[in-house]
């Protein structure tokens, strides 16, 4: 039977009621459901769009969003795209921007032009010493590089997968390959010497097997300009008035290849040589060059002037330093990538106007060319853009299934843990409950009472009585107490039987037993439980609300059924477990829903009681991974760390709705 009549029904002041009442209820809903939503957006983003908060990410429909994200992934530090491209980046999201501009005129060029540029730009590339390439797709905080992972399966290859070998040649207090990290260069940096190791070479051997689109072609143009800035204190005027320029900024001064004449030029070009140019791109007049280390040197990279061999020139690097101060401006030079790619240009094309015609452009000289990086990225992405949608969306959730699997046991640990927490809550409970609820006992409302107290206080307060007890366990006096107890019961019983009531006797044993087992110092009687599964599992056993809520569901069950069942025979055990146990479904579902999120999602307890890694849980692994990890990824963490308890949610709901609409039913 409806609840709303027919008649009531046609009243229009009743059918508003019920208009605003699905409103508001879908307005509800929608409070939910877009909080969920823009969760899940966040998940899949990464430090180019996380601060957007769309339902829908923009790189879903956006190439050029996209190919933002694929230039924050290749370059990971803002640093690094300002060293590649020339351009100031603050921010991962000033990308967008650029990557709009710069890809629709890549696209607008011509096919031909595209093609050529990029022939002459990997062949330019095949020339170019490892010392002038940055290595790309590297570790962003929290996370690992694609270039990175690549570099940990080569040393487990080259070590044949024997990790204590690996410590040994490396001597690096590593616990596995997954954390072997990565040598960090600093090429452009005047300090930057990399330590003669045998890691070092094996990361060079590494970086040699890897192809032009996982590198960046070191730029000098943009610490020249920074360089510039200092030097004439951020004063444009100035800079133009003593360089005879008009440059709009900075950014637009170039990197001589040798001494300019012009006097202002030449001072600022020799300070920075003598400064702050780094070694692989040093060049000095092979005379010099050769009296300090012969075969550290590149001969004749330039006519008459050599070129460092990098690293060998780390064992002759002060002599190098000192030669540089003093040396005449006409005996240095710089070996830049954009000076080499010039040169390279017009030993293949000969004049400016042959590059003109090969690209379609319009130089009027040689120093107008810039290193086609950024060009170079885009022909390296727009043929993977599918590719690269699906890698943004599943990059975050492989990261968290890779942190989780291969650090520690965590999923093991958090199994264990809810496994066995249900289990004896599901048992222990129960029992506990139908005891009370059989057995008319006349201290039961005091028992309850004791139970309900327990409810008053928070779960933070018992923690540390709890840790106190399991760091020192008293087994060794349990176990006296224990069998003194049924000693003295039992000759209490043979002794006195029927002539006394049994409770004075159970109270005179439990006296003597305990006042016996503290009494008694038992050598290694105090067992220390933490850093295992009993510290995690052993405190919630037992719960006073649950046992509260089960014992008025088995009173709220007819007596007559138990009494048919004593007929029939049936023992008190099996009355528990065929009819108490399968009648009481819904109730239990509740209690195991409340047991699984306790123990999944605790962190706290696991935390204090077990600070061995191996017995780590998933939500302390978690805790650990959100120090160093970015929220995006965090976010994608929660996101999958929420779907057991979904899971096992939507497995308890028919129990609990089973409760809630039989009795209706009746």
């Amino acid at each position: 039977m409806s609840i709303l009549s027919n008649v009531g029904r046609r009243s229009f002041s009743l059918r508003a009621v019920i208009a605003m009442l699905y409103i508001v209820l879908t307005a509800g809903a929608l409070t939910i459901v877009y909080p969920l939503a823009l969760m899940l957006s966040t998940s899949v983003t990464s430090s180019v769009d996380v601060d957007e908060f769309r339902v829908i990410p923009a790189y879903f429909h956006d190439d050029d969003v996209l190919f933002a994200k694929y230039l924050e992934e290749k370059y990971v530090r803002p640093a690094m795209v300002t060293q590649a491209y020339g351009k100031e980046i603050f921010e991962f999201r000033e990308l967008i921007p650029l990557a709009r501009e710069q890809r629709e005129a890549w696209l607008a060029s011509p096919p031909a032009t595209r093609e050529a540029l990029m022939i002459d730009w990997r062949d330019f590339m095949a020339t170019l010493p490892l010392s002038y390439r940055n290595l790309c797709f590297l570790s962003p905080p929290g996370m690992t590089g694609r270039v990175e992972s690549a570099y940990r399966e080569f040393v487990s290859k080259r070590f044949n997968d024997d990790f204590t070998e690996c410590r040994k040649v490396y001597q690096e207090d590593v616990r596995s390959f997954t954390s072997v990290s990565i040598p960090y260069e600093r090429l452009a940096d005047r300090d930057y010497l990399p330590d003669p190791t045998q890691k070092n070479r094996d990361f060079l051997e590494y970086k040699r097997s890897l192809g032009a689109e996982s590198m960046a072609v070191v730029s000098l143009d943009v610490p020249y300009a920074a360089f510039l800035r200092s030097r004439y204190k951020r004063d444009l005027a100035e800079f133009n008035r003593a360089f005879a320029t008009s440059y709009a900024s900075f950014a637009d001064a170039r990197l001589p290849e040798r001494a300019p004449v012009q006097v202002a030029q030449r001072e600022a070009w020799t300070a920075f040589v003598r400064s702050r140019l780094s070694l692989p791109f040093v060049g000095l007049r092979s005379e010099l060059a050769r009296s300090l280390g012969s075969d550290a040197w590149d001969r004749d990279v330039l006519p008459g002037i050599d070129r460092p061999i990098f690293p060998a020139i780390g064992a002759h690097a002060p002599a190098v330093f000192d030669t540089l101060r003093t040396a005449a401006p006409e005996d240095m030079a710089v070996l830049s990538s954009e000076s080499l790619y010039r040169r390279f240009l017009e030993s293949r094309y000969g004049t400016i106007a042959a590059v003109n015609a090969r690209y379609a452009t319009t130089h009027t000289e040689w120093s107008q060319i810039s290193l086609p990086s950024l060009e170079a990225d885009l022909s390296a992405f727009q043929p993977q853009i599918t590719a690269s949608r699906w890698h943004y969306i599943t990059r975050n959730y492989i990261e968290v299934m890779d942190y989780i699997l291969l650090h520690g046991r965590a999923v093991w640990n958090t199994l264990v843990l809810v496994v066995l927490s249900m289990a004896t809550q599901l048992l222990v409970n129960p029992l506990a409950a139908y005891a009370l609820s059989r057995f008319r006992l006349p201290y039961t409302n005091r028992l309850l009472m004791f139970c309900l107290a327990t409810m008053a206080f928070p779960p933070e307060v018992a923690m540390i009585p709890s840790f106190l007890l399991l760091r020192s366990f008293p087994l060794g006096q349990l176990v006296v107490g224990t069998v003194m107890f049924a000693m003295l019961v039992s000759i209490w019983w043979l002794a006195v039987g029927k002539r006394a009531p049994m409770w004075i006797g159970l109270v005179v044993a439990g006296i003597i037993s305990i006042g016996t087992a503290y009494t008694v110092t038992i050598p290694g009687g105090d067992v220390s439980m933490l850093n295992s599964y009993s510290a995690l599992i052993l405190p919630g056993v037992a719960n006073g609300f649950s046992i509260f809520l089960l014992k008025g569901f088995f009173d709220s069950m007819p007596r007559e059924v138990y009494e048919a069942a004593t007929l029939e025979g049936a023992t008190e055990f099996r009355m528990f477990w065929q009819i108490a146990v399968p009648m009481s479904a819904p109730v239990l579902a509740v209690i195991a829903l409340g047991t699984f999120t306790a123990a999944y999602g605790g962190f706290m307890w696991a935390f204090l009681v077990c600070q061995k890694e191996e017995y780590w849980t998933l939500m302390v692994w978690l805790y650990e991974m959100q120090i160093t990890a970015p929220k995006y990824l965090m976010t994608a963490a929660l996101t999958l760390a929420s779907i057991p308890t979904l899971v096992v949610f939507i497995f308890c709901q028919r129990f609990i709705l089973r409760g809630i609409v039989l009795p209706s039913m009746h």
